[in-house]
């Protein structure tokens, strides 16, 4: 082990010669959608528990606070930097089946380890890009870049971008575009 915890894959490799590299891992698009998927579905599962821990409060208004109701209402900035996340390994799932790893060797740097979402989707063959879908990529791009300080760092600080639109909003137009992205990931059926 080294000093940052992780394993010495040069020690593992002189027991098992054939473990796959994390670049093997990288250049398959499968495991850069299941990501997409997790987080995708991380998602929905954090808007929907928010919804519901709304609904429950309205509804008991005037009686004493449900503490695990409020913490569940908690949970829009998690949303929101999944759905953003997931779009950006959805992606990446794209450019890797389209071959933006074929030609990189052991040590080189991933060519899309940025966080510019609308850029890395310029890059991706036949992806349509609107105004929407750019200001989606832009807002997904922010929220991943702020993604340590998913909520404001001052106590009255409400300028945090991933409140000043509703999940649902953003789904509109994220949804259909992680689709397509998905899509091109998956191997088709010849």
């Amino acid at each position: 082990m080294s000093g940052t915890n992780r394993p010495d894959l040069s020690e593992v490799r002189k027991h098992f010669p054939h473990w796959p590299s994390e670049l093997d891992v990288a250049k398959v698009p499968a495991h850069w959608a299941q990501m997409a998927q997790s987080f995708f579905l991380a998602a929905q599962v954090l808007n929907d528990e928010q919804r519901k821990a709304h609904r429950q409060w309205l509804d008991n208004v005037g009686q004493p606070a449900d503490l695990d109701a409020y913490k569940r209402s908690l949970t829009m900035p998690a949303a929101f930097f999944c759905l953003a996340f997931s779009l950006e390994l959805a992606l990446k799932a794209a450019l890797v089946k389209q071959g933006a790893l074929d030609n990189l060797g052991s040590g080189q740097a991933l060519p899309f380890s940025s966080h510019n979402l609308y850029r890395l989707a310029q890059d991706v063959d036949g992806l349509y890009l609107d105004a929407d879908h750019k200001e989606c990529l832009e807002w997904a791009s922010e929220i991943i870049a702020s993604g340590k300080y998913p909520v404001g760092k001052k106590p009255r600080d409400d300028t945090v971008s991933h409140v000043n639109r509703a999940f649902s909003d953003l789904t509109r137009i994220a949804g259909p575009l992680y689709g397509e992205l998905m899509e091109m990931a998956a191997d088709q059926p010849e």
